[in-house]
């Protein structure tokens, strides 16, 4: 069974009776869905990757030079993907309302890129309203640029100011296995990191839009390179009462961000998230 991963301090699977109704997912802004992807599926998926590889300039809008982009939205093994039942109870809980998937692609970071500030995605007309999701295709970690988040980022708590995007100390890098999903609200902080080593790191970058965001979502969905037809529906309803996982954990174990420590960009130091 799939495991859910929602906040940022133990490193060991708990029982969470909060994963029923989302309260934790929402209260993080993020899930990590442990082997989500069936294993079989990801050979199929990597060189459906490799072979769907675009130069920058072929792009509608060109791309960073520093990341190897893929499109391979009419795929059929990636449309399932998108549909898996955990990816689709979790993106649910975070949106709340019936919603659509609206756009995927493959990225993957080159040797020496990958690095980005913290940053936020946003939402379009109100808090929640826009979901993104990374599915890893290989092992990820530090040696090979995974993405670090700030966990609780996405929302001020009553008094507080919003997270301030230039403090670092509370940054985690998700470190795991090829099939592994990361679900998070697109104002969650995040952002990629430097891929030191070149190893592989494949994923799909998906969004998923709230119903409303259709029609002005079909305004820029050919600069954006979606081909895919995005008619389909999903109601949250139904697939949060019989998708989300009995078992959640409620930590990430992570790798702290360290931006006072030698290197280009930071380094990581492996520590315990309190």
């Amino acid at each position: 069974m799939v495991g859910v991963t929602t906040a940022a301090t133990a490193d060991t699977d708990v029982a969470h009776s909060a994963a029923t109704d989302g309260n934790g997912i929402s209260r993080a802004g993020y899930a990590l869905l442990r082997g989500a992807v069936p294993a079989d599926w990801l050979d199929e998926l990597r060189a459906t990757f490799d072979r769907c590889v675009l130069p920058s300039d072929q792009w509608p809008v060109p791309r960073q030079l520093s990341w190897r982009h893929s499109l391979l939205d009419l795929d059929p093994k990636v449309q399932a993907v998108c549909r898996l039942p955990a990816l689709l109870a979790a993106v649910g809980v975070l949106i709340g309302e019936r919603f659509f998937l609206s756009q995927v692609e493959g990225r993957e970071p080159l040797a020496g890129g990958g690095y980005q500030g913290l940053h936020r995605d946003l939402s379009a007309h109100r808090p929640g309203d826009t979901v993104g999701a990374l599915v890893f295709f290989d092992d990820y970690g530090p040696a090979n640029g995974a993405t670090r988040i700030v966990p609780g980022s996405h929302r001020a708590a009553p008094g507080e100011p919003p997270f301030d995007l230039t403090d670092e100390s509370r940054a985690v890098q998700v470190a795991g296995a090829a099939g592994d999903i990361l679900v998070f609200d697109a104002d969650l902080a995040h952002a990629g990191c430097l891929n030191p080593s070149g190893a592989r790191r494949r994923s799909l970058l998906i969004c998923y839009f709230a119903d409303p965001l259709h029609a002005s979502h079909l305004e820029t969905a050919r600069l954006r390179g979606v081909r895919m037809d995005t008619s389909e529906r999903f109601d949250f309803d139904n697939h949060l009462s019989s998708c989300i996982p009995a078992r959640c954990s409620s930590a990430l174990p992570a790798m702290r961000w360290a931006t006072d420590r030698p290197g280009p960009h930071g380094q990581l130091i492996t520590s315990r998230i309190p």
